[in-house]
């Protein structure tokens, strides 16, 4: 029900379904990765990573929450943070998930100022057929 609501575009509502299930039952990743995407989309950047944490350490093995966990820290402009996260993405080969990885690793370089390295990721993340138009 959650996943509806942030379809329909309320995401409070998504937050409170999140909040009802940890409630039930405080183990399931999916609700932690909720309650965390939701608060981070409302701006509660602070409040919402220790829930992707959380998330990703009752499921480790699933890449998608370690990229979120990346996406997470690059909209939040913690770009050292983003960097690190990416960078275990890639580490994974995870091949779905690789263009995307080296686009979002590329721009947090580039929120550091550190252009070569973010020129190579989107160099790389071409390779993947991601980012044709990247600077």
């Amino acid at each position: 029900m959650a996943e509806v609501q942030i379809s329909l575009g309320n995401i409070q509502f998504a937050n409170l379904y999140g909040n009802k299930v940890l409630q039930m039952d405080p183990e399931k990743w999916r609700a932690h990765h909720i309650v965390g995407a939701t608060l981070s989309m409302m701006g509660d950047f602070d409040t919402g990573i220790p829930y992707i944490k959380k998330a990703i350490a009752l499921n480790p093995d699933h890449s998608t929450l370690l990229f979120n966990l990346c996406s997470i820290y690059h909209t939040a402009k913690q770009y050292d943070n983003a960097v690190q996260t990416c960078t275990e993405v890639l580490q994974r080969k995870d091949h779905q998930l690789q263009g995307p990885t080296y686009i979002l690793r590329g721009e947090a370089y580039l929120g550091l100022n550190q252009q070569k390295k973010a020129q190579q990721d989107f160099n790389k993340a071409k390779f993947f057929g991601i980012g044709e138009d990247s600077p």
